[in-house]
């Protein structure tokens, strides 16, 4: 039994049927085992995230096509653990940049001093002396609380302010 369909349908089908064999051509290098060996446990989770997701779309619309409504099938459970699966790759995703932007707000001491010391050239050896081991004592120092750490500050604040008075005396 041919069903006659109007020649938009039929050209809408075509389309459809064309995008989804794009489509499985596009997954298939995606999925082979060689690729998934050479993706990261974080990038293969990535990645069957987003092909259980595209399945999932594919899906509603073959149950819509059949005129079954996605939210009353049996689907909807596995749409909720596709849901519990994103929030979990994203919550990876970021403690991950989070645990990358803490590594770059980290302060390189001795980066510092060479700044200082290349910013300031008429430093006198004494304070280039007093520079080199402030960063020493701050690097090999554990990690304190902030009240604990006033007498290195105030001794930064009086060093900067010397110097501070020694460039302005030159100057004049």
């Amino acid at each position: 039994m041919d069903i006659a369909l109007p020649s938009e349908v039929k050209r809408q089908l075509k389309t459809f049927q064309d995008a989804l064999a794009e489509l499985e051509d596009s997954l298939i290098p995606c999925l082979s085992e060689e690729s998934l060996a050479q993706a990261s446990p974080f990038e293969r989770a990535e990645l069957h995230l987003t092909v259980a997701q595209a399945i999932q779309a594919l899906f509603c619309l073959y149950l819509r096509a059949h005129g079954t409504s996605p939210e009353e099938h049996a689907f909807a459970k596995e749409e909720e653990r596709i849901s519990r699966f994103k929030r979990k790759v994203s919550k990876v995703n970021s403690e991950a940049l989070l645990k990358k932007s803490n590594r770059a707000t980290e302060v390189n001491i001795q980066a510092a001093n060479r700044f200082i010391t290349a910013a300031i050239p008429e430093l006198s050896k004494e304070q280039k002396q007093a520079l080199k081991q402030a960063g020493l004592k701050r690097k090999g120092a554990p990690a304190e609380p902030a009240e604990d750490c006033r007498p290195d500050e105030d001794q930064a604040l009086t060093f900067l302010q010397q110097t501070m008075q020694e460039i302005a005396g030159g100057a004049t």
